[in-house]
């Protein structure tokens, strides 16, 4: 176990990455002018934390059919619900409105595989930043000048397929109802900055290299009315709190309902009345 103590004014900056895989899916056949596979991908993005600096934000599709004509290039919009379903009719999905719409000139399922989106972040932000619950993405083949769902349809909702294109000019991708190779909404953000003034009345009881000691202690030194220790993890969830009355506390590598956690870094803010800090811990 290491442990690091840095005094003074202290910024931590880390990036991070969420993976997220769709709740609901469907594509939608469209006519005038052919008949066109336009999907609509719906994401749970609450797990990525507030305030993040989001970086990037990359969709991975895996293409299993491409059709010849298939060229590459895709239109992606930001579907404006929250609320639409995978068993809501083809024409009540359709007529959601759309924004901040994205080109993509080439190279989305160059071939059999995991095909990539060009950078998605406007399409997220527009949840991301007034903390919506979901995010949702509709994608269209820009050669693809279909516009009108069939009067009564539905959305297909197969577990097998999506698919973007006109007829001839498809390309096929699987469902999350296939279990395997789903498609995945790659967000790339940098937690909220952590700054504060750090107490130079810390000390730190150092338990390495002895890998058989699970057990940290943390000394106030001029404190007589003892100590508290809040723990967060690396997205900032509080873990434990301990509290002592003597000059130290101890904490042994666990939450508050005593459940051992993983290895990886740690925050912690010390208390001694007048002075509070920062420690990192690496596990």
């Amino acid at each position: 176990m290491r442990v690091l103590l840095l005094l003074g004014l202290m910024a931590v900056l880390w990036a991070d990455v969420d993976t997220l895989n769709p709740i609901g899916d469907v594509y939608i056949i469209t006519y005038g002018g052919g008949e066109g596979g336009n999907t609509f991908l719906k994401f749970d993005i609450s797990s990525i934390p507030s305030n993040a600096q989001i970086d990037s934000v990359i969709l991975e599709c895996y293409v299993w059919q491409r059709d010849a004509g298939w060229d590459t290039d895709v239109n992606y919009w930001n579907v404006n619900s929250q609320t639409w379903k995978e068993d809501d009719s083809a024409r009540a999905i359709w007529a959601i409105p759309t924004s901040d719409s994205t080109h993509q000139a080439s190279g989305f399922g160059v071939g059999i595989g995991w095909a990539r989106s060009v950078d998605l972040t406007n399409i997220f932000n527009r949840d991301y930043q007034v903390s919506h619950t979901f995010c949702s993405i509709k994608m269209k083949d820009p050669d693809d000048p279909t516009s009108v769902p069939m009067p009564g349809s539905m959305p297909n909702d197969s577990d097998d397929t999506l698919m973007v294109g006109n007829f001839g000019e498809r390309i096929y991708f699987y469902p999350h109802e296939h279990g395997s190779d789903i498609p995945r909404l790659i967000v790339y953000y940098t937690p909220p900055k952590i700054e504060h003034k750090l107490s130079n009345k810390i000390d730190i009881c150092r338990v390495a290299p002895n890998p058989f000691n699970l057990r940290t202690t943390f000394y106030v030194a001029d404190d007589p009315d003892g100590i508290s220790l809040t723990i967060y993890d690396h997205r900032g969830r509080l873990v434990r709190t301990l509290s002592s009355r003597s000059k130290k506390v101890t904490w042994d590598g666990c939450d508050d309902h005593r459940k051992p956690l993983p290895a990886g870094v740690y925050f912690y803010i010390l208390e001694d009345n007048e002075a509070k800090g920062k420690v990192c811990l690496i596990r």
